[in-house]
């Protein structure tokens, strides 16, 4: 095992969930390579000076004040969903319906280019116009 390798199971270690296979060929690893070894040992130093600081819990008056933003953030929240202008409101709309990726929309595009070309050679248009557009006639 490599330095990189072993750098990548080193949280792993340290919380003893390794697998047998993998923790013996990183403690055959460390047995060789001092630097490794000497970065598990600081990290592990570190990770118990961690684990013996006291948990603190907030006073009261960082509690409320946290409760209050909260809440605050919450009501803000709560308006910004009520007073959507109409320019978000079509945003969103057209969103959910139109589709986002590239091949998709050309192939919109060519279908609607067709579906136009297809409407301009009906009879239809040719009654309402009284001529053939694609045909010049008049």
């Amino acid at each position: 095992m490599k330095c990189n390798q072993v750098n990548r199971y080193l949280p792993d270690l340290l919380l003893d969930q390794l697998d047998e296979k993998t923790k013996s060929e990183i403690e055959s690893h460390l047995s060789i390579c001092q630097k490794c070894k000497i970065e598990v040992e600081n990290l592990n130093t570190m990770w118990t000076k961690l684990g013996s600081i006291p948990e603190q819990e907030p006073n009261t008056d960082s509690r409320l004040k946290f409760e209050t933003m909260l809440e605050a953030y919450k009501q803000g929240m709560q308006q910004s969903k009520v007073t959507r202008s109409w320019r978000e409101i079509i945003n969103g709309w057209l969103e959910k319906w139109l589709p986002r990726q590239p091949i998709v929309q050309f192939a919109t595009a060519i279908l609607l280019f067709a579906v136009g070309i297809m409407i301009a050679a009906s009879p239809l248009s040719r009654f309402l116009i009284g001529t053939n557009p694609l045909k010049g006639e008049a």
